[in-house]
């Protein structure tokens, strides 16, 4: 149990390699974050977006110090912007880095579920496999 968030981040493109190899050292055998494959545009073709869903995100758990601490330095030596957002399961907004809403629209509104949320999970991770096979996006 426990209070659970969905995060979005976004790094330079220039720091993928390392962003992965963080996420893997944190998450060896897991997709946790998922890179979002979106249509180049030269408004965001140099920025990489990664999401998670359902995480508990706690600054004192060691591997939200270190995805936040490497955020924080892309976006304190980069001249691209680099950013992190947090949506918590009651809608709040929390663990800002950046200019999120540059890329990420943040809207609070309701669902009346018809499963459980661990059924809706399993539904939306089957959905995004399917589309893995299907596009270019790189699970982590």
């Amino acid at each position: 149990m426990g209070y659970r968030s969905d995060m979005v981040i976004g790094i330079p493109k220039k720091k993928v390699k390392a962003f992965e190899k963080l996420l893997i050292k944190y998450f060896p055998d897991s997709d946790v974050f998922v890179r979002k494959n979106l249509n180049e545009t030269r408004y965001n073709k140099d920025i990489a977006i990664y999401e998670g869903l359902y995480l508990k995100w706690y600054p004192s758990y060691e591997d939200v110090k270190a995805i936040e601490k490497f955020v924080n330095d892309c976006w304190d030596k980069d001249d691209v912007n680099s950013f992190l957002v947090g949506l918590g399961e009651d809608g709040e907004i929390h663990s800002e880095i950046g200019d999120y809403f540059d890329y990420v629209g943040v809207y609070t509104t309701y669902e009346i579920y018809d499963m459980s949320m661990e059924d809706r999970i399993k539904e939306q991770n089957s959905i995004w496999k399917k589309s893995y096979f299907k596009s270019t996006e790189t699970t982590i």
